[in-house]
């Protein structure tokens, strides 16, 4: 996301102090109370600002970072997004597969889908946007395209034109 959100530092800081064990148990946990229930897991939840009603997708996210190596500041979408207009080397995530994150509701889901992004992106991915698209992607229920949303659907189209 282009402006820095108040809960972007607690994220990274949490991110940097997760050590190489912690992050190998909650890449292997099997579900998002696993993930609940893990120290660092639940570390991370206690210290995000968000409303309980979004606490899942803490943990979510909590796992989605246990696969991230490295912090690249780069909007996501943008390094790995539609190359249709400079077509110099194929987008990492293809049009079918955005269309499909895009879609995701559940957290679930959602989980898995970040998780290969971050796969396919070779582990380096932004760690604070990573965090603002779970607190804010829309729930099972949302209906319309909210500006998380929107924001990632124009940053995955203008991958490629220069700014």
């Amino acid at each position: 996301m282009e402006n820095a959100a108040p809960d972007d530092d607690i994220i990274r800081d949490w991110w940097e102090d997760l050590t190489p064990r912690d992050a190998a148990a909650l890449r292997h946990c099997s579900s998002l109370i696993e993930v609940a229930v893990h120290r660092q897991g639940l570390a991370l939840m206690r210290r995000l600002p968000w409303p309980k009603s979004r606490l899942e997708y803490g943990a979510g996210l909590a796992q989605v970072l246990a696969h991230v190596k490295k912090d690249d500041h780069r909007p996501i979408m943008a390094v790995c997004g539609f190359r249709k207009w400079r077509a110099t080397k194929p987008e990492l995530l293809s049009e079918r597969r955005f269309e499909r994150l895009l879609a995701t509701r559940a957290v679930e889901d959602l989980t898995v889908g970040l998780i290969r992004l971050v796969q396919m992106m070779d582990g380096r991915c932004n760690v604070a946007e990573l965090g603002q698209w779970m607190r804010w992607w829309p729930r099972e229920g949302d209906s319309g395209f909210n500006r998380v949303l929107r924001q990632v659907a124009q940053d995955y189209y203008a991958a490629d034109i220069p700014a």
